[in-house]
């Protein structure tokens, strides 16, 4: 008997199945982050006869022509039939500026292949790497700037407008629900009061991903990474883009160890990673 799939929008109450999704290939997803998924974006995906979901892919807008896609699974089992390219196919659509929108994305090896047959073009690179924690605590007033471990609800606008700025693209919903998930996180203010950067650690049972982190220089991001990194004494990840070399240098003094390079993709007019001077670690690769 032929099986028969249909491409579908995907609610909260397919969280079960996603779980299993990401079990089956082999992630470290958790049940947190596909509610994040759902929180700042729509997730679509292939229903089975029984009404299972079996594949899926998240889309992220960041404003009404950029959107990130992550979360893309086909059950190995169901792999080989096309799934994933639908899947794909319609998730390029979902941006109201279609004909002008770019999608941005991290791809692993199996996926880039059918990215580039979707007109993918390869953007940047991505460092990923990996240490036991904790790591040495990093000084409280880093070059004349000072590091708080709590933000002041005055400043969170100015904490959504200052991750807009130097990511490049505003993405007030995702930002907002990473600041609610994240159990460390480090604030750099200057002197006067002024909020100049931030990290944030969200933690995945014994891991902590490290990230989004933006900071003015490269030493002052690493002291935002050893202020969170020195919180958890588990497992630490982080997942820096290949521009930011003296900063790769010294995670990797401070105990990082590097595990692959991963590809940023993109398709579309727009820009992806050319902004992110400022822009350090990714808050993590489904997301960027």
């Amino acid at each position: 008997m032929t099986a028969h799939f249909r491409l579908d929008g995907l609610t909260p109450q397919d969280i079960g199945d996603l779980m299993k999704l990401t079990a089956a290939v082999g992630w470290d997803f958790t049940r947190d982050e596909w509610w994040t998924m759902f929180v700042a974006g729509r997730v679509i995906g292939h229903r089975n006869d029984k009404d299972f979901a079996v594949s899926s892919a998240a889309v992220l807008p960041y404003g009404p022509d950029f959107a990130v896609i992550g979360g893309v699974i086909v059950d190995p089992k169901r792999q080989g039939r096309g799934l994933g390219r639908q899947v794909m196919e319609r998730a390029i659509t979902l941006l109201p500026e279609e004909e002008t929108a770019t999608y941005g994305l991290v791809a692993t090896d199996e996926g880039a292949r059918l990215y580039e047959k979707l007109g993918f073009i390869e953007d940047s690179l991505l460092w990923k790497a990996f240490m036991d924690g904790p790591m040495d605590e990093a000084p409280c007033e880093p070059d004349g700037h000072e590091i708080r471990e709590q933000l002041a609800m005055k400043d969170l606008n100015n904490f959504i407008k200052l991750d807009a700025k130097l990511f490049g693209h505003p993405r007030a919903e995702f930002i907002k629900r990473r600041f609610g998930q994240s159990p460390e996180r480090a604030f750099l203010y200057t002197m006067d009061g002024d909020l100049v950067g931030y990290a944030l650690g969200v933690t995945r049972e014994d891991l902590m991903i490290i990230g989004p982190v933006s900071a003015p220089n490269p030493e002052l991001a690493l002291a935002l990474i050893k202020s969170v990194g020195s919180r958890h004494s588990g497992r630490l990840r982080i997942d820096i883009p290949h521009r930011h070399k003296q900063l790769i240098t010294d995670c990797v003094d401070e105990g990082f160890s590097h595990h692959s390079d991963c590809p940023v993709m993109k398709k579309g007019p727009g820009k992806v990673s050319k902004g992110w001077k400022n822009y350090y670690a990714l808050a993590a690769q489904a997301y960027l």
